[in-house]
């Protein structure tokens, strides 16, 4: 007989299971489009919805080995847990913390309790089930019980002393800015700590399955913390409601990091086969990614229903919304005209052609103060090109605007800017000095892997089938992936170009060309997860060979034939297999390199970077144009 309670909870897993991460996607696009100001002085725009989405898709084929405990091996997953938590300390340092040492002091103290509790789980000889495993087995008594246990009260020292140490000074001297910094530090460690807390309660260790949480517990924490945030950042340290926002996805991330993924990792090394055991392996579907999502839309809610005759204290820069590209501007003109805004649409087209010309102009022109009257002046174009931007500029100065006169501004405009394209290309670094710079870029980071591939080829036991499949070597080729990821997202964040790129005489740059920054980076790099995972199987199985050598054919005196290995037939499909994925990577980057007109791949389009020359080389001067005309054209 089927208990109806059973099954009821059963229906409501699956539910939320398939649901709530497709809700929490829409939300976070929702967020970052529709009330896109809000999103960006938070620091939670367009760019990071990029990082959050697909750059979490992408990224969770990658993981990142720390240590090794007996056999088994623990990572972080780039997608589920690396993102998140860099994304947590960029929003904490961006919004809640003045300064790096207030950022520093509070990682000091968020490390020393990671490793007091560490050290607790460690020692404890039996760690207690999650509250999910207590209510589910019937035993809300014993509940308190537990909670009163040993291992339960030096959690809650752990937790609670470097709370009361921070609040406690910030209320010393309310006045000085280092109490106002201590006291921001001890709301965001409270609300970290409490997170942390309930997290452990509700989560429990399952063997060969991971570390999980069951229906409505998982909701607790996030849903909690997004609440109080805004309302503490608010009323308690008076900040902008706004702040809240942030506040609760980093708490809730950094305190399910510890809660779940640290103090209950040690019981999955007890025994069994060996296993890779990754922080937020399951990618976009994990708890630790989830969490801030979850908590970011409980913020939202509370802020949109509270910030109505909230006092304000607006500590946050406000941001100047992205600027379309010249592209950009004349799709928005097109899309003006099908509205039957002539005038808007006829601006908006001027807009797009000197955008484009003061692009061409940044990108192979010294830095100029301003625009001058003739803007095409020393890019070397056609008179009749400068004179044309007149035409149109004498068209847009109109107040009033027709469908001919809509028509004509927008050819003109596309004219314009496919011009300055042209003129700006010669700045864009060519696909033949990107892939070189590429090549030179993983001959740096593919030797350390060599000489550890061929080192694990020789020591590890079995056939070559058996060491290709086994923990520590397959695990090699996610730490030669998440290794080079890094090496490209640390150099250049730090530098703006790489050892490969240097010596190409080639640098990344914004749109602005600056040094890009980590989130930037961080987006344009996670497209190449791919092809640097194809190529650590590609430098696997040959190192592989080359070490061991490959028998690869087999002799039957049965019947007298002579037929390949398995593990050659093995090994062949694997390499056929990386090398159709390499051209196939080879092929849509180099296809949207070219195709492109600021050849940009895929990461640089979702970041707004450029790939370019290290130094300008202008055009000629050309000749001064003719005087600009009386009038504007005849209209009619």
């Amino acid at each position: 007989m089927v208990d109806p309670s059973v099954l009821t909870d059963d229906i409501l897993q699956s539910v939320a299971a398939v649901a709530l991460p497709p809700l929490l996607w829409l939300f976070l696009y929702l967020f970052a489009w529709e009330d896109s100001a809000l999103a960006r002085s938070v620091g939670i725009g367009r760019l990071t919805f990029w990082l959050l989405l697909p750059g979490a898709f992408v990224g969770s084929i990658g993981n990142l080995p720390i240590f090794s405990y007996h056999a088994d091996i623990l990572a972080v997953n780039i997608g589920g847990g690396a993102v998140p938590v860099l994304l947590s300390l960029f929003l904490v340092r961006r919004n809640v913390l003045p300064s790096t040492a207030a950022l520093a002091g509070f990682l000091s103290v968020y490390a020393a309790v990671c490793a007091s509790l560490l050290a607790l789980v460690v020692l404890t000889p039996s760690l207690p089930g999650g509250l999910d495993v207590v209510l589910r087995s019937g035993l809300a008594g014993p509940l308190f019980l537990q909670l009163s246990d040993r291992f339960y009260l030096a959690l809650g020292i752990c937790v609670a002393v470097p709370v009361l140490i921070f609040l406690g000074a910030g209320l010393v001297s309310t006045a000085s800015q280092l109490s106002r910094t201590r006291r921001i530090v001890g709301a965001l460690l409270s609300l970290t700590m409490a997170v942390l807390l309930v997290t452990f309660l509700t989560t429990a260790a399952v063997e060969g399955q991971g570390i999980s949480s069951e229906f409505p517990y998982y909701l607790i924490a996030p849903v909690g913390v997004g609440v109080a945030a805004p309302l503490v950042a608010n009323r308690l340290l008076r900040l902008d409601a706004r702040v809240g926002l942030p506040i609760a996805y980093a708490a809730a991330t950094l305190g399910v990091l510890i809660g779940a993924d640290l103090l209950r990792q040690p019981p999955l090394y007890a025994g069994g086969p060996a296993a890779l055991l990754a922080i937020g392996g399951a990618g976009p579907l994990d708890l630790l990614y989830l969490t801030g999502l979850l908590a970011l839309a409980s913020s939202y809610v509370t802020y949109r229903f509270t910030a109505t005759g909230a006092p304000h204290h607006p500590p946050i820069r406000e941001p100047s919304p992205p600027s379309p590209s010249p592209g950009g501007r004349l799709r928005r003109a097109l899309g003006l005209a099908l509205e039957d805004r002539a005038s808007d649409s006829v601006r908006e087209s001027l807009s797009a052609a000197r955008d484009g010309i003061d692009q061409a102009a940044l990108l192979t022109l010294p830095a100029r103060a301003s625009a001058p009257a003739n803007r095409w002046e020393g890019l070397g174009v056609a008179p009749y090109v400068a004179n044309d931007l007149r035409n149109l500029e004498a068209l847009g100065a109109h107040p009033t605007a027709n469908e001919r006169d809509t028509a004509r501004a927008f050819l003109t405009a596309r004219f314009q800017v496919q011009i300055a394209s042209e003129v700006a290309q010669r700045r864009f670094s060519s696909f033949t000095r990107r892939s070189l710079a590429f090549a030179l870029d993983l001959l740096v980071v593919s030797c350390p892997a060599f000489l550890m591939w061929v080192y694990l080829a020789r020591t590890l036991p079995g056939t070559s089938t058996q060491v290709l499949s086994s923990v520590p070597y397959y695990t090699s080729i996610f730490a030669y992936a998440a290794g080079a990821f890094l090496y490209f997202v640390i150099v250049q964040s730090a530098f703006g170009t790489t050892l490969g790129k240097s010596l190409i005489k080639i640098a990344v740059r914004d749109r602005s060309l600056g040094e890009p920054g980590l989130l930037r980076v961080l987006v344009r790099e996670l497209p190449k997860l791919l092809p640097l995972t194809v190529l650590g199987g590609a430098g696997a199985v040959a190192s592989l060979i080359l070490s061991r050598g490959l028998s690869v054919a087999e002799f039957s005196p049965a019947n007298g034939s002579l037929t390949l290995s398995a593990g050659a037939i093995t090994l062949a499909a694997i390499a056929v297999l990386v090398v159709l994925a390499l051209v196939c990577c080879a092929l849509v980057s180099g296809g949207l390199i070219q195709a492109t007109a600021e050849r940009q791949r895929l990461g640089d389009y979702l970041a707004g970077t450029w790939v370019v020359d290290d130094r300008p080389t202008g055009p000629a001067e050309s000749p001064p144009p003719p005087p600009p005309p009386a009038a504007a054209a005849p209209r009619s």
